[in-house]
């Protein structure tokens, strides 16, 4: 009616003025995903935002294919941002029909499988506002998290301290050397005989070493 197509030229005004999330929408909607999709909440949350802002805002209308068809294979996952959806699901014999609306996921396995195929079907029951994760964007995503881990982790390692044991070790290297160096200045005697070899005295009555 004139109420849905009003709503309609809104939702469009809106999507080109803010083709991506808002600021405010990445930070709400990074938070709710992170509680919500255990594949997302692994991701830190600068990663995370990075994803949500490289991730499309789409107005899907009534009159326009289903967002999800039962065996089709999908590439990625949905979230609700404004708007109704009618789900159908399969079980046995029997159909199971429901609605989603605002703060609704649908196929969050999408993004963890090479190939997955959708076991619902979703239709647009009026204008309807979501976001779109793609499977190749949280791909990227994982392996730029995986590469800054790995390389903090190596300048931790690079700029940390020694452990207690190699330090004490390195001590008493130092400590050893710098005796024996004293040991044999003062060990000289005045006629450069050292005073490590053995006198007559302790060579005829000492307790023999051998």
């Amino acid at each position: 009616g004139r109420a849905g197509r009003c709503l309609l030229r809104t939702c469009e005004r809106a999507a080109r003025l803010h083709p991506r999330l808002t600021d405010s929408e990445i930070e709400a909607v990074s938070l709710f995903l992170a509680a919500s999709v255990p594949l997302l909440a692994a991701l830190p949350p600068h990663h995370l935002h990075a994803m949500l802002r490289a991730s499309s805002v789409l107005i899907l209308e009534p009159e326009g294919p289903p967002l999800y068809e039962r065996g089709e294979p999908c590439a990625g996952c949905t979230v609700v941002l404004q708007g109704r959806l009618s789900t159908r699901v399969a079980c046995g014999s029997e159909t199971f029909e429901g609605e989603r609306g605002p703060w609704s996921i649908l196929g969050a396995q999408a993004l963890a499988q090479e190939v997955y195929v959708a076991d619902f079907a979703v239709d647009v029951l009026e204008p309807t506002r979501v976001l779109q994760l793609a499977r190749e964007t949280y791909e990227v995503v994982c392996k730029a998290a995986r590469q800054e881990a790995e390389a903090t982790h190596s300048l931790a390692r690079a700029a940390a301290p020694p452990s207690p044991s190699a330090a004490a070790a390195t001590a008493w290297v130092d400590e050893a050397a710098a005796g024996r160096d004293a040991g044999q200045d003062a060990g000289q005697d005045a006629g450069g005989r050292s005073a490590l070899t053995p006198s007559a005295s302790s060579s005829a009555g000492g307790p023999s070493l051998q």
